[in-house]
């Protein structure tokens, strides 16, 4: 489940807001079971690196 909030209290240590000058890592979302949106996302983003994050929320 998506938050309606944009929630980076688990990762402040490493996250930057994305408009700050020198930012060279950026947060996308993406849904897990989705892999069609995450094809696409990697596609159009070519990143040179990809860390799954999708644990960090919600994990019961």
């Amino acid at each position: 489940r998506r938050a309606s909030t944009f929630n980076t209290e688990r990762i402040d240590s490493i996250y930057r807001d994305r408009h700050e000058s020198g930012v060279s890592m950026f947060l996308h979302y993406g849904d897990m079971t989705d892999g069609n949106g995450i094809a696409r996302l990697i596609r159009q983003i070519k990143p040179t690196e990809v860390y799954n994050l999708a644990a960090q929320s919600h994990v019961r």
